[in-house]
């Protein structure tokens, strides 16, 4: 019975560890889109200047 136990609680914790890297993964991929949401109308405000991948500004 105590070896049943056992089994029983490294399967509810590896359950809960794969639950918790869901949720993280979820979290981070909420923030990434709340971010971009945000750079984007700050860009399309003109506030935030984006520039191409070698550092030099865009003209707009």
């Amino acid at each position: 019975m105590v070896r049943l136990n056992a089994q029983l609680e490294r399967l509810a914790a590896r359950k809960f560890c794969v639950t918790m890297h869901m949720a993280a993964f979820e979290i981070a991929g909420t923030m990434l889109a709340i971010a971009r949401a945000t750079m984007r109308h700050l860009a399309e405000r003109g506030r935030l200047r984006l520039t191409g991948g070698d550092g030099v500004r865009q003209s707009r």
